[in-house]
């Protein structure tokens, strides 16, 4: 199984506070690994759920005793369902306080938290794990304690639902509940991901010579079909490409992947000196949203490394769920950066480069397109 290297999403400032000592609050570990719990095998899952309770409940806090934790360590704040959290933690932990955990700051709500995958282990692998009061759920492990900016996306993931559940302890009873994610059940031999995915499997190449991708001069009548005003309509999804936007031209139009009407898919608007690329690509339901967010990340800060953080300047309106977004300065001081959302089973990548004086024209772009997004992509028809 593939694991992924959490990025950053959320721009908010670190304050490494509280009565630790400054050591003890060092950040994480930057590439951390995400992995999921459990396998689909029924014998093997049996077994991990008898094994989960006891660490789970160990390396845990009730939300009784979450209202006395020492709050060390401020690793930052983040916003999950109408809630602000923050989260904390020194390593590595203190008896009776996890490693990680974030609280809502108005004291009300679930709390996420990291137990160890074994009992009294302080070393890790850990448990992504929450609890509402009468149940700890857990869904996913990963190897260490990640750095701050990815504990924050974590945590958020996990306390919005987005990532799969595992297994549930029952904390008056203290009997176990195993979730089973029935797309996980199904043969997925025939599941691979799009060209755009680094480091998935290749799949059926775009209708260019040799197996490359195919750049578009004009309509293929298959994957784009004409539209108003000299666009270009993504069959798949019914996104139109336009011609111009808000002083931005077309610049490349791309198959990657020409199976299933254009499963994956881009579009290139340029200006004088910031571009962004719109990407359209179709992902199998086995792969996670904080997957493809992550993965899409790392490939772009793979290709533009770099040098400092930023806080986006703009994010997505709430009106499709999940969505992210990850921005930093480039190797020549440009800025970079990438806002993704996920619409069913299809995934919006906004990729932008940009100079400082251009940025408010870029964010004006970036709102066209996401507007223009939001009323013609369809999620899939259930």
């Amino acid at each position: 199984m593939r694991v992924f290297t959490l990025l950053a999403a959320i721009g908010a400032a670190l304050s490494l506070a509280g009565t630790a000592a400054a050591a003890d609050c060092d950040a994480g570990k930057d590439g951390a690994k995400l992995s999921r719990l459990g396998s689909g095998d029924f014998a093997k899952d049996l077994l991990l759920g008898m094994m989960l309770p006891a660490p789970m409940k160990d390396g845990g806090v009730t939300l009784k005793q979450a209202a006395k934790l020492p709050k060390a360590c401020d690793r930052g704040d983040f916003l999950a369902g109408k809630s602000r959290y923050r989260a904390y933690g020194q390593a590595p932990g203190r008896k009776g306080e996890p490693v990680r955990y974030a609280l809502p700051e108005n004291g009300k709500g679930p709390i996420a938290y990291l137990a160890p995958m074994e009992q009294g282990d302080k070393d890790g692998p850990w448990i992504v794990a929450v609890t509402d009061g009468d149940e700890m759920t857990a869904f996913v492990s990963i190897d260490a304690a990640p750095s701050d900016t990815d504990l924050r996306v974590l945590f958020a993931a996990a306390l919005d639902g987005k990532l799969p559940r595992t297994l549930g302890l029952n904390l008056k009873t203290g009997g176990t509940t195993q979730y089973v994610d029935a797309d996980s059940l199904k043969d997925k031999a025939d599941a691979v991901p799009p060209k755009s995915s680094p480091g998935m499997p290749r799949p059926a190449p775009g209708s260019g010579p040799g197996g490359e991708a195919q750049e578009l001069t004009a309509p293929d009548g298959v994957a784009f079909k004409a539209g108003p005003g000299g666009a270009m309509v993504h069959a798949a999804t019914g996104f139109s490409c336009p011609e111009a936007l808000n002083g931005y031209e077309r610049g490349k139009v791309i198959i990657f992947d020409a199976a299933e009407d254009g499963r994956d898919v881009a579009c290139q608007l340029v200006g004088k000196q910031s571009w962004m690329t719109v990407y359209l690509t179709k992902i199998p339901d086995s792969y996670s949203a904080v997957e493809v967010f992550s993965t899409y990340s790392e490939q772009a800060r793979a290709a533009a490394p770099p040098k400092a953080d930023i806080d986006p300047p703009w994010m997505l309106p709430e009106t499709r769920s999940p969505s992210y977004a990850d921005f930093w300065v480039g190797p020549e001081d440009e800025r970079q950066g990438l806002w993704v959302m996920a619409i069913g089973n299809w995934y919006v990548k906004l990729r932008v480069t940009y100079r400082q004086g251009e940025e408010g024209e870029l964010v004006e772009l970036a709102q066209a397109v996401a507007k223009q997004v939001m009323a013609q992509v369809k999620p899939p028809e259930i």
